[in-house]
């Protein structure tokens, strides 16, 4: 463990850039849930006049015409975009994204394994880049379909972002650092969407909301040139790491070999702790794309925020959630190390914090009302106790099979992808018209036990040990004629 202390720089250093690339496909990604608030213009549609007209609807205390203390006129005035789109054109918006997030992850997780990571997220990163600027011009020129088409291809560079930092992790980092080079690199998930959110926000009051896509379409150019020429896809083919890290890499992780893994589809189908990465991955992408899709929505039709406030208040859980997930990752890894858990004890108690913590939020929340500052704060613990999940479930498929962890987190994902497409559509069906607490109430509690469902099956059925399997297909040992015991028949003739 001397070695590792040592000589940590070239390892930290691909870790900060795998936050940046996520940071950067993040903040690409959610930026038109900010961007689309100004967009629409609110008064031309029915589900934007009731919140304008009728706050009789926020009372949950029993008393009628409640106002919730402010004046909505001031906040909202004067915030109406160019295009009319319903709750549901919005919801179709939003999940557009995880289309081609689903379309390309599998694809992209075998194409990481077998050909690059590194190049396979530079990509990625180009492709949400160009997506991201011809995104105001598709809107005024298109319409509705330009922004969908955008939003597909933005889509099909992210649904990759997973599977490369899943690869990459495999080959640079030790199991003893991994839950802290992990929540490193997955804290660039909250550091992107927090810059893009408050950003977002304050780019659309003062410049307007197209240049929320411009600004942050050329921000990522920087981070294309250092990856471009620093990032390798494993240790022995970076040109500036120390001898002694290198060799420490070799011995405890994957290394570059010709042989292409065959995927063991039989023993994975019927291996319990792949389910519960399956199933609790599952469950926890519906309540991560809930509040991170949704909470400007419910900052705007609920709690009645302005778009500046929405873009601050939005950003700030996430901010809390990069910090729960820094520290968690420390936090195990040092239980790890001293023997006091082992990995899958670990894995166990980041999920629980990941599922129960959130969902206890949002069943709270439901009940707040009309408390604006009490409903964000809450909306801020839930966000923040998700960040454990990458201690968690979301790792847990590198500590069972390192050789497909590319491939397991795509295909884990795909699934929970449909929750980000699912999502969207699901809250602009249960919200259009009917922008009210007690049908927030119902998604949240619907939420709630998709959480309960993850806690429950993850800690009946997950593992922090490697799979056999994760060695190749099991596959029966071929007989060798010459070594099969003599006919004592034959023999004797």
């Amino acid at each position: 463990m001397d070695k590792m202390n040592q000589h940590f720089k070239t390892r930290m250093m691909i870790a900060a850039l795998g936050l940046m690339a996520l940071a950067v496909i993040y903040g690409l990604r959610v930026n038109i849930s900010v961007a689309l608030v100004a967009m629409v213009n609110h008064t031309a549609i029915e589900s934007s006049k009731y919140v304008a007209d009728n706050t009789s609807k926020l009372d949950v205390t029993g008393t009628t015409n409640h106002h919730c203390g402010f004046d909505k006129e001031k906040d909202l005035k004067n915030e109406d975009g160019p295009f009319i789109f319903t709750g549901q054109e919005q919801g179709l918006i939003l999940s557009s994204y995880y289309w081609g997030y689903a379309l390309s992850m599998f694809p992209g997780g075998r194409a990481a394994e077998l050909w690059s990571a590194k190049w396979v997220m530079f990509f990625a990163v180009i492709i949400n880049m160009i997506m991201t600027l011809l995104t105001p011009i598709a809107a005024f020129y298109i319409g509705f379909g330009g922004v969908i088409v955008c939003q597909f291809f933005k889509g099909i560079g992210g649904g990759v972002s997973f599977p490369c930092t899943h690869c990459l992790l495999s080959h640079w980092s030790p199991k003893e650092e991994r839950s802290k080079l992990s929540s490193l690199i997955y804290a660039g998930t909250c550091l992107g969407t927090v810059a893009s959110q408050y950003m977002s926000g304050y780019i659309s009051s003062k410049l307007g909301w197209p240049y929320i896509f411009y600004i942050s379409g050329c921000l990522a150019l920087p981070w294309v040139l250092v990856w471009l020429f620093y990032v390798t896809d494993y240790p022995i083919q970076h040109k500036y790491i120390a001898e002694e890290e290198r060799e420490m890499l070799e011995q405890t992780i994957l290394v570059p070999s010709s042989e292409k893994p065959e995927m063991p589809w039989k023993d994975i189908a019927t291996s319990k702790p792949f389910w519960a990465v399956l199933i609790g991955n599952t469950c926890s992408n519906w309540g991560f794309y809930l509040l991170l899709i949704e909470i400007p929505v419910y900052l705007r039709q609920i709690l009645l925020f302005g778009i500046q406030e929405n873009g601050l208040l939005t950003a700030i859980p996430f901010f809390a959630m990069a910090t729960t997930t820094i520290m968690t990752g420390n936090v195990m890894d040092y239980f790890i190390k001293r023997g006091t858990l082992t990995v899958g004890q670990a894995r166990k108690i980041a999920t629980g914090i990941a599922s129960l913590g959130p969902g206890a939020c949002l069943a709270v929340l439901s009940f707040v009302g009309c408390w604006r500052y009490l409903g964000a704060a809450l909306l801020c613990l839930a966000v923040a106790c998700h960040g454990a999940m990458y201690s968690g479930v979301m790792i847990n498929h590198i500590d069972i099979a390192p050789r497909y962890a590319g491939s397991l987190i795509a295909f884990t994902n795909i699934p929970g992808t449909i929750s980000g497409i699912a999502v969207p559509v699901f809250v602009g069906y249960m919200t259009d018209g009917s922008e009210t607490i007690e049908t927030w109430r119902i998604i949240f509690f619907m939420t709630l036990a998709v959480y309960m469902v993850e806690f429950i099956v993850f800690t009946l059925w997950s593992s922090g040990e490697e799979q056999p399997w994760n060695n190749g297909p099991t596959k029966k040992k071929a007989v060798d004629p010459l070594e099969l015991p003599m006919n004592t028949s034959d023999k004797d003739s």
